[in-house]
């Protein structure tokens, strides 16, 4: 789908006021009080490849693929990928997938982490996407809620929210987060999201609270 100009310039005044947004944020902790939350920076590739095996006839949902290749977060000092594939169950409006796979990281050997992943999108005008996955070690959830922001009949950008949270199995390790983010789409296989997230990490004692700027690269094909 081609983008016209008037489009690329709201998509880039939109990624610079979450920019400068992300800036003050990073920079408050460094020069306000020492007890603000602290703030991570991370950039999440996403890559999601789909094959249809047999097309939808009448009201019953296509047959086919759902691929993921998932780098949690560049900056990461231990780079790690997500790597699944499985079923994928599709309609005009909604999609269902279950995959399967597994973590592997270069800075480590012999180590793999097995996960089930379902993911789940609908189209209701707000568009919905949820994500459970269980891990050897954990079990990790994923909701958002967009709203498209159109102009002649052409979206612009989405506006939205997202929470995640993690749980392991044996001890009380995990988190919770939510906050705001915009996706802005560069064409019909590439898009990018700013999110930025309120996390609580749970202790023994007192709850850890931080800040998380992220900017996700999802590529779709």
């Amino acid at each position: 789908m081609p983008i016209g100009k008037e489009s690329v310039v709201i998509r880039i005044i939109a990624l610079f006021l979450f920019a400068v947004l992300f800036t003050l944020t990073a920079l408050t902790p460094a020069y306000g009080q020492d007890a603000l939350p602290s703030f991570s920076p991370q950039i999440r590739l996403l890559v999601h490849g789909t094959k249809v095996l047999k097309d939808m006839e009448e009201a019953k949902p296509s047959v086919g693929l759902g691929m993921w290749v998932i780098e949690p977060n560049i900056l990461d000092a231990n780079p790690q990928a997500q790597t699944t594939l499985g079923l994928r169950l599709s309609t005009n409006t909604t999609w269902i997938e279950f995959l399967g796979g597994g973590v592997v990281s270069p800075t480590t050997t012999g180590v793999f982490n097995p996960v089930f992943d379902v993911r789940a999108f609908a189209d209701l005008g707000v568009h919905l996407f949820s994500e459970v996955s269980l891990y050897g070690d954990a079990a990790y959830w994923y909701v958002s809620a967009d709203a498209p922001i159109k102009s002649g009949g052409k979206m612009l950008f989405k506006i939205g929210g997202e929470a995640e949270g993690a749980k392991t199995y044996r001890n009380t390790g995990g988190f919770f987060a939510a906050g705001p983010h915009v996706v802005i789409p560069w064409g019909d296989h590439f898009a990018t999201m700013v999110a930025f997230q309120f996390r609580i990490e749970p202790t023994a004692t007192v709850p850890i609270v931080s800040t998380v700027g992220r900017l996700y690269a999802i590529i779709n094909f």
